[in-house]
């Protein structure tokens, strides 16, 4: 389904997005199925060694996303100051 509704930017943009989304993406699903299947596991009875480590680091990248986010406003906040 193609746009041409004359030169508009929206028609472009939704006709570039179409021929993005068209291409073929041979194993994503795939790989996100065994990686879902994997992470399902963590903290179950039945779990092992690689699932305590996978909590760990699940709980250490939680921690640090908005730590480092927070820090980076901060030296935004201080280098770059408003010059109002």
């Amino acid at each position: 389904m193609t746009i041409s509704t004359g030169r508009d930017c929206w028609s472009k943009r939704f006709n570039r997005l179409e021929a993005i989304m068209a291409r073929p993406v041979p194993l994503l699903p795939a790989a996100a199925a065994a990686f879902g299947a994997w992470l399902s596991r963590v903290g179950s009875r039945g779990g092992g060694p690689w699932d305590a480590a996978t909590c760990r680091a699940l709980t250490a990248l939680a921690w640090s996303v908005p730590i480092l986010a927070s820090l980076g406003v901060a030296y935004a906040a201080f280098v770059f100051p408003c010059s109002h």
